[in-house]
């Protein structure tokens, strides 16, 4: 099971990104955890082989975006290109932007100022890392566990 914890300004990126490990943000409870809805169904995860979340935020070239398909099962549905790196502050703003229908984006590690513009503009990041079945089945499922 993957360990899925908020993302908490951890400085800058490098040793002290915000990681969800032993020495990172413990884990929030499910009920705190977003949820999908109406407005926001998506989940945007960062992974570099499709099947893992492993991806620092800052690494991301693309964003995988999954989600109930037309039977309800949770699938990726496409692939979105990421803002180019060397934005600061408007790259996050951009990617939280073109993520406006996805109710969290999860990585693998991330820095504090990007965490924190993602949330000021309404997209809370989610680190875990591991099999991306087990982050899906932990926010679309959580009564299951």
């Amino acid at each position: 099971m993957s360990k899925i914890s908020f993302a908490k300004p951890g400085g800058a990126c490098g040793s002290r990104a915000a990681r969800p490990d032993e020495n990172s943000a413990a884990p929030m409870a499910r009920t705190e955890l977003p949820k999908p809805d109406q407005e926001r169904p998506y989940l945007a995860l960062l992974s570099s082989n499709g099947r893992e979340i492993d991806l620092h935020l800052g690494e991301a070239i693309q964003v995988l975006i999954y989600g109930p398909d037309e039977n309800g099962a949770l699938n990726p549905l496409w692939i979105q290109d990421a803002p180019e790196p060397g934005g600061g502050d408007l790259r996050w703003q951009t990617l939280a932007e073109s993520l406006s229908d996805c109710f969290a984006l999860v990585a693998a590690s991330a820095g504090g100022r990007p965490q924190q513009v993602l949330a000021e503009h309404g997209l809370p990041l989610l680190l875990a890392q591991g099999e991306i079945k087990a982050v899906l089945d932990e926010l679309y499922n959580p009564a299951k566990k």
